[in-house]
């Protein structure tokens, strides 16, 4: 039997939770829409631009964000010490950290605050739900109550819908949030069959990563599906420990297709194309012009149409898929998705200098 149809092998090696975390999206997305509706906006004013501050899975919010909605102002996406030259009091600068002890992050808002930038905070606690505590800044402090896994990676509903539903109050985004609502509870029923109960011959998830199983993904999108392609990308290295990258449409048809002559790695890579009848006509054509060019030189590759009546909807259907499809990759590698020691490694080795 393969392992990730065996049950009881599964509950041995997801030892944290992740699976539940992964079948707790939605709920991670109506939590955080429910508690940020009610925020207090009144003191920003005269904003100008955002930017905003989060590393690794505290940041995937963000890049999901930035490429599926249409904002009002100009808005950069920061993962550094530092705050770029624009930052002022002007700017509304949105730090972004599960644990709240990001340094990076950390370091960034405490300049962006001596710039004098309007401030709102995004975290589960430690030193920036302190900060925001202090220094009587709005902040969205949210429990880990569906994120029993506890990995920033695995609490993206709450980090996108958080960001969101701010930016709407300050009507940065201009959605229609019950619209999004709608989506959000659809979409267990879009993939009604990808749960770790379903076997592989039913389950489009478990399909998928048993033909990406040995392999290094390499992951294209384009357009609003671009910060999904992050996220998949990011949980694939940390849930799977494999691995993985991605490049968007249509910039990599301007170079990186003319890397795959050489015969090195044709047994390696495994090409992702993140396909979606709401992509504009010119991008339709060329991904069907990209995937006849992987094929041409011989490289495995999938294409995957995501779900979805509207850009929002095959978004967070796509969230929901790609998170299942990174943890069946770690479980058919006989391993725990959770723990990320080279992560914890680096972190432990800073703290000590």
């Amino acid at each position: 039997m393969n392992i990730i149809d065996d049950l009881e092998s599964i509950k041995l090696l997801d030892k944290s939770g992740i699976l539940e975390s992964v079948d707790n999206l939605p709920y991670q997305m109506t939590s955080a829409i429910s508690s940020v509706k009610d925020s207090n906006v009144e003191m920003y004013s005269d904003i100008a631009n955002v930017c905003i501050s989060g590393m690794g899975g505290s940041g995937l919010g963000a890049h999901i964000m930035k490429s599926l909605f249409i904002t009002k102002l100009p808005i950069e996406i920061i993962n550094s010490y530092h705050v770029p030259s624009f930052v002022g009091k002007n700017t509304l600068f949105i730090a972004c950290s599960y644990s709240g002890s990001t340094e990076e992050t950390v370091s960034s808002l405490i300049e962006a605050k001596e710039r004098g930038a309007q401030i709102y905070v995004i975290t589960t606690g430690g030193e920036l739900e302190r900060f925001a505590h202090e220094q009587n800044i709005p902040s969205y402090i949210f429990t880990k109550e569906f994120n029993p896994s506890n990995q920033p990676r695995m609490a993206s509903g709450y980090l996108l819908m958080g960001l969101v539903t701010i930016l709407q109050k300050l009507n940065i985004v201009d959605i229609d949030m019950d619209l999004l609502q709608k989506y959000v509870s659809q979409i267990k029923s879009s993939y009604p069959k990808i749960g770790v109960e379903f076997l592989t011959q039913e389950n489009i998830a478990k399909e998928i990563s048993s033909k990406l199983y040995g392999r290094i993904p390499v992951i294209f999108a384009a357009e609003f599906l671009s910060g999904i392609a992050h996220l998949f990308a990011n949980q694939i290295n940390e849930n799977a420990k494999i691995f993985s990258s991605y490049f968007l449409l249509s910039e990599l048809n301007h170079h990186l297709l003319e890397g795959l002559g050489l015969e090195s790695h044709k047994d390696d890579l495994y090409f992702i194309l993140l396909n979606s009848q709401h992509y504009s006509e010119r991008i339709k054509q060329r991904v069907k012009i990209t995937k006849s060019i992987i094929e041409k030189n011989n490289f495995k590759c999938i294409e995957i149409d995501i779900i979805g009546n509207s850009t929002y909807s095959t978004a967070f259907n796509a969230m929901y898929l790609n998170s299942y499809i990174s943890v069946y990759l770690a479980l058919s590698e006989n391993i725990d998705p959770s723990p990320v020691p080279w992560v914890d490694y680096i972190k432990s080795q800073l703290s000590q200098m």
